[in-house]
């Protein structure tokens, strides 16, 4: 019988990955699900009812948001490129606003409501009707509600 060979190992220790190391190392958008909502059936995935459109959103979210990561200060550039955020459907949210159907993100404490109230955004997904909802602090966007039919601000 022939004798095992051994795996070459490394001398080199791993580096280990820390999420607080890609905060600082770039300005890169980071993408949250801490206060992604899933039990909300107007802001979730399960009222598209076919398979086929359901993974073609799921397909437009994860190209969209790999898109959105790839910039530095992505918060300041939708801020300053007014013809990006046209043609992504970005643009802050303004609770305020009569044409929305919500006066709050209901399923964040009210605390912190009131900490990002000024600071969260629609981010368009594709140019059907999905767009996603959440808040910046720093260079992190904290998705919040999934919209894949337009709720927030309901089509005329």
């Amino acid at each position: 019988m022939a004798k095992r060979k051994k795996p070459k190992t490394s001398n080199n220790p791993i580096k280990l990955f820390t999420p607080t190391e890609v905060k600082k190392e770039n300005n890169k958008l980071l993408i949250s699900f801490e206060h992604l909502c899933l039990n909300n059936k107007k802001y979730n995935m399960d009222e598209i009812g076919d398979n086929k459109t359901k993974n073609k959103y799921y397909q437009d979210f994860y190209e969209k948001i790999l898109e959105y990561s790839k910039y530095d200060n992505f918060k300041k550039y939708i801020s300053e490129n007014g013809i990006y955020r046209d043609k992504n459907h970005i643009h802050q949210i303004k609770w305020n606003d009569n044409r929305i159907n919500e006066s709050a993100f209901t399923s964040l404490n009210t605390n912190l409501m009131e900490q990002i109230k000024d600071d969260c955004w629609q981010l368009g997904i594709n140019n059907d009707k999905f767009r996603v909802h959440g808040f910046f602090i720093d260079n992190v966007f904290y998705l919040v509600w999934l919209d894949p039919l337009h709720h927030l601000y309901p089509l005329k």
